[in-house]
């Protein structure tokens, strides 16, 4: 199975309201590696200003999406790179969200691949390796930085669309390797605890 990890970066968290994407970037995991040689980076105009709240958390700059695609051009060649992979993404409602407003304006149909989300994985593994008695109390940092922390994974710069693809690829390499040693080899039971909801109260953030 060929896999797609990807993240985007915004104006802003509220797709109805108007916020759009600001740059997209996603990497290729084959037969349990990271292909670096084909990588997926694009800046993106968005056609609108870009708030100096979200500025400071990606800084990307007004200036530097000027001249930029828009996503217009750069959706179809992010379809075309994607192909029928299975994507991975860190709380891939959100960076879905924004897909799909782009997909359903230009195409008036969602993104048909199945997704993935690295949270889900996470408190879905955590709940197997921890007594049951425990996870009803239990709170989970579901943040990029926490979740590669437990993963011994390196997150070279936050909040950049290519780099947080980068460390979430890296952590869903360990998370493939943990699902194995469970015994789960194919990816029809893969896909099955990947949408599992463990039973807890997980506390997410």
């Amino acid at each position: 199975t060929e896999f797609v990890i990807f993240d985007t970066e915004t104006t802003g968290l509220n797709v109805k309201r108007g916020d759009r994407i600001v740059s997209i970037s996603a990497v290729r995991l084959k037969e349990g590696r990271i292909d670096l040689s084909d990588v997926f980076h694009e800046i993106v105009n968005p056609n609108r200003d870009i708030p100096s709240a979200s500025t400071v958390v990606h800084e990307i700059l007004p200036r530097m999406v000027n001249g930029k695609p828009t996503i217009e051009k750069v959706l179809p060649d992010f379809i075309k790179y994607i192909g029928a992979s299975v994507l991975v993404a860190h709380h891939q409602w959100l960076d879905m969200s924004f897909l799909n407003r782009e997909m359903a304006r230009l195409y008036g149909i969602p993104v048909q691949n199945i997704v993935l989300d690295t949270v889900v994985l996470d408190h879905v593994l955590i709940a197997k390796k921890t007594p049951a008695s425990m996870t009803a109390t239990m709170k989970v940092d579901s943040t990029l930085s926490a979740v590669a922390e437990r993963y011994h994974v390196t997150v070279e710069e936050l909040h950049s669309s290519f780099w947080d693809a980068l460390a979430t690829a890296q952590i869903f390499q360990q998370m493939i390797k943990e699902v194995q040693r469970l015994g789960i080899l194919s990816l029809k039971d893969f896909l099955k605890l990947a949408h599992t909801r463990p039973n807890s109260d997980f506390l997410r953030s």
